[in-house]
């Protein structure tokens, strides 16, 4: 018996709140061991116990890493690595405070990244490919004078 419309728009349902309905057809995929990538295509057994442990799930996990700010933060932590991001100190009326400075990572994005343009301007789907462009760019020159 196939998936109930009800089923899958709870799937749908779960899956977006849960930030991850970009994983959408690897979660399916692994629920119907290999079957299929689509949640209309599978059974109505499948569709139950997918739901039954993305409740489980979700009652248990905490607020997703966003794809998009993992591959920033992979940006940012080679950046680091290289020394181009530096720790500040600021003084304020409330005290010293100790702030990391990204003004080097973001210059280069905007004069050398592909689209030119502030990281916080790329999508989702344009990120690889900057992430690629410092990788194998800036990070490797880096790693090539060690």
């Amino acid at each position: 018996m196939q998936a109930t419309t009800a089923q899958i728009k709870a799937i749908n349902a779960i899956l977006a709140r849960a930030g991850q309905m970009d994983n959408k057809a690897e979660i399916v995929l692994n629920a119907t061991r290999g079957r299929t990538t689509h949640s209309s295509a599978m059974s109505f057994e499948e569709a139950r116990a997918l739901l039954l442990a993305l409740n489980r799930n979700v009652k248990t996990a905490q607020a997703p890493v966003k794809p998009a700010q993992k591959m920033a933060k992979k940006l940012f932590a080679m950046a680091h690595e290289m020394g181009w991001i530096k720790e500040i100190t600021l003084v304020t009326p409330s005290g010293i405070t100790k702030k990391k400075d990204y003004s080097a990572v973001h210059a280069w994005i905007g004069k050398f990244g592909y689209l030119h343009k502030p990281l916080s301007q790329y999508t989702y789907s344009e990120l690889p490919k900057l992430v690629a462009q410092f990788e194998y760019g800036p990070y490797k020159h880096f790693l090539n004078k060690l």
